[in-house]
């Protein structure tokens, strides 16, 4: 229901002459790729690359595109911030990846976790146990990679930076 949520508060938000919004995705593990694509499509012109996912071996690419949804088309002149942390992975930071590449959105705090691994899972047993195959990585808009391996550097491309100027690191204890 994110999407709807969303939509219904920052509605409320524009009818009371907002000027501006922030979004907080920190420690937000992610979830459903469908849900990372609808609420990106709320700000994120129709058409424009949300995300795409990239197979292994002799799979196609599967590129995913804003779509019309609700009446946030109508507000973008107010900017956006959004908050992420290390722990903010997956589908959240798909969000923040397509909204810093389209510039629609800043990005405030630290570099999220990079897990942008698409995963299926196979229910064996009749659905006693199951096993989670990796399947597809996902990339930004600007066709960066999402997705940290386990041999990448922090000089690596992978997960979502904050915007020059907008780091704010804080320790565990914070």
């Amino acid at each position: 229901t994110t999407t709807e949520e969303l939509t219904r508060v920052v509605d409320a938000l524009q009818k009371a002459n907002m000027k501006g919004l922030i979004v907080d995705l920190r420690n937000n593990p992610g979830g459903l790729l469908s849900s990372a694509v609808e609420v990106s499509s709320l700000f994120v012109p129709e058409g424009k690359t949300v995300v795409t996912t990239k197979g292994r071996g002799n799979t196609v690419d599967s590129v995913f595109n804003a779509k019309i949804k609700g009446n946030m088309k109508a507000g973008t002149n107010y900017p956006i911030a959004i908050l992420l942390n290390r722990y903010s992975a997956s589908a959240s930071e798909i969000v923040a990846a397509a909204l810093q590449d389209h510039a629609r959105a800043i990005i405030v705090g630290e570099r999220s976790y990079g897990k942008g691994s698409v995963q299926n899972l196979i229910e064996m047993e009749d659905g006693a146990t199951a096993l989670k195959l990796t399947t597809a990585s996902y990339w930004r808009p600007s066709e960066k990679n999402i997705h940290r391996f386990p041999d990448s550097k922090e000089t690596d491309d992978w997960g979502v930076k904050p915007d020059k100027g907008y780091e704010v690191k804080l320790t565990d204890e914070e």
